[in-house]
């Protein structure tokens, strides 16, 4: 038990988005006259469009990651969570709560 450590850790972090893109894969079933029909469909990627004003998706991240960390002799187990502090979509009625 002598050669175990326990610490914590604490800091921040600042993330900056430079390119991205986004598709999406939507799946139905029909069902007539007994038989049933299954259908997929996968869009084109589209690109992202990032900014730093006032925009569909904020470049800039931050945010503060705390952790706690287990040291054996030469090792080190860590377990940390990133927490990010900004709200980077940039549509209003996502900040809403859903009720």
């Amino acid at each position: 038990m002598k050669d175990q450590k326990i610490y914590g850790l604490f800091g921040g972090y600042v993330g900056m988005a430079l390119s991205g893109e986004y598709s999406y894969m939507s799946k139905m079933t029909q069902t007539l006259n007994g038989e049933t029909s299954n259908y997929s469909y996968k869009s084109d990627p589209e690109k992202l469009e990032f900014s730093f004003s006032d925009g569909d998706l904020q470049s800039l991240n931050y945010g503060i990651n705390p952790g706690l960390g287990v040291e054996f002799k030469k090792f080190q187990l860590e377990f940390t969570y990133n927490m990010g502090l900004n709200f980077t979509s940039g549509d209003e009625n996502l900040k809403k709560p859903v009720v």
